[in-house]
């Protein structure tokens, strides 16, 4: 049976009208920048294209610290009535608001969360309320002393995700909140911003992608800025008009790293071993492969992709890789595609963090008198390394009868004197010779 090699390079000969990495076809999320223009404004972000389109752009003077659109594309802002709290409904091709009620809290806003196609949760410093868009009534549920709300609100598995920006008696985080009775349970997560999607974790931070709950990991999928920038923060709620495709259905994970991704050198052409943990979730038609890459993943692709892996042993590709050049390994699932994948899976899953490699060349010396003192007869010679530093030098200096010294000489930069003197009453030829050079990789001698 012929053998698999351990590494493939690929020729890509694909044609592609949006960006090759098709991620959540027809699906997307919104965000919101309350800080610009007159009163913020909304726009989607596709995470299938990466397109970012404006949903509204508020004309009208006030803020808003969060918003949700609802199952009919109502969008509703938790805002402002002067000073007080207050639900708006937003007229989004105008960019005008209205206020529907006034929620009796302090000057402070919070979150909101669709809980059905009728009512909204509502946090605002320690207070909740249950707001019905039918009733346009806000019912105030109960409070969490310390507590400031000040953040997102998500689903996920059936339990309700808070996230918490600093201030009060409570430490940045996200928390699970229960509604009955209304109390708090600390999460390890630290992410301060999610929104979710058909049970799926979306983590708008640059990049944005899926995160795993579990590993939390990200499958990251948008190398994207938000249209507009905006000051202050951002806030993220569901499309639901537009929250179906085939990531409501996708299984496939590519695992985690058994250690911290770090940057990893070998000497010359040596094979590179990552520690992926091997705890992969494929498909029946699914392929966990190791993409060395020329940058960012999400950046150039395809053409920044180098060669593909079968397993965690990435080795040096004569005329493709280069010495003394950063490069980054990510672990990718997808479906099969012969011996590797197909990049245009929609569930394909991306470990986020990659390991940077680096191989890094033999060190070389060469010498350069540079002056000479009559008086004493000795002599400085400029030291010039070739490779990646720092260095390590150890030299002989030998007179015509032999050697008289072994020295040794290191060097952060590329070049170093060295002062090199004869013994004693000697006249004639000195010889400075390297014995051996090094840097923190390689040795040669």
């Amino acid at each position: 049976m012929k053998k698999t090699p351990r590494f493939r390079i690929l020729l890509f000969l694909l044609v592609c009208s949006v960006p090759c990495f098709t991620a959540l076809q027809a699906q997307s999320f919104l965000f919101g920048y309350p800080n610009i223009g007159g009163g913020g404004a909304i726009i989607s972000i596709n995470l299938n294209t990466c397109e970012e389109t404006v949903i509204s752009t508020i004309t009208q003077s006030g803020n808003f610290t969060d918003f949700v659109m609802m199952p009919n594309g109502a969008i509703y802002l938790l805002g402002f009535s002067g000073s007080t709290p207050a639900v708006l409904l937003l007229d989004a091709p105008a960019g005008t608001w209205t206020v529907q009620t006034v929620l009796a809290s302090p000057p402070q806003g919070g979150g909101m969360l669709a809980l059905s196609d009728s009512t909204i949760l509502i946090s605002t410093l320690d207070n909740f309320y249950i707001y019905n868009t039918n009733t346009n009534v806000a019912t105030n549920i109960g409070s969490i002393p310390g507590f400031t709300g000040f953040g997102e609100m998500f689903e996920y598995n059936g339990q309700i995700y808070i996230t918490q920006s600093g201030g009060g008696n409570y430490p940045s985080g996200t928390y699970i909140l229960n509604l009955s009775p209304l109390t708090l349970t600390p999460t390890p997560l630290q992410g301060e911003v999610f929104t979710s999607i058909c049970n799926k974790v979306i983590s708008p931070n640059y990049p944005v992608g899926v995160f795993n709950m579990t590993t939390g990991t990200i499958n990251p999928l948008c190398e994207t800025v938000f249209i507009g920038g905006g000051g202050g923060f951002g806030s993220t709620a569901s499309n639901l008009l537009n929250a179906t495709g085939p990531l409501c259905d996708c299984t496939t994970d590519a695992g985690t790293w058994a250690t911290n991704p770090s940057f990893i050198r070998v000497c010359n052409s040596e094979q590179i071993t990552l520690p992926h943990s091997g705890n992969e979730v494929l498909d029946g038609d699914d392929n966990l492969v190791f993409v060395l890459v020329d940058g960012n993943i999400l950046t150039n692709y395809p053409n920044n992709i180098l060669g593909v892996f079968d397993d965690p042993v990435i080795s040096f590709l004569p005329g493709i890789t280069e010495f003394n050049t950063i490069y980054r390994v990510y672990a990718v699932a997808a479906n099969a595609l012969g011996s590797g994948i197909d990049y245009s899976d929609p569930c394909r899953y991306i470990l986020d963090a990659p390991f940077v490699v680096e191989w890094v060349s033999d060190p070389a010396v060469s010498f350069t008198p540079v002056s000479e003192n009559c008086n004493t007869g000795c002599q400085t010679i400029r030291a010039t390394f070739t490779g990646s530093g720092p260095f390590s030098l150890t030299y002989e200096v030998s007179t015509i009868a032999g050697v008289i010294g072994t020295f040794t000489q290191s060097s952060n930069g590329q070049n170093v004197n060295i002062n090199v003197c004869p013994p004693p009453g000697y006249s004639g030829p000195l010889t400075i010779q390297a014995t051996a050079v090094s840097n923190s990789v390689c040795t040669c001698d």
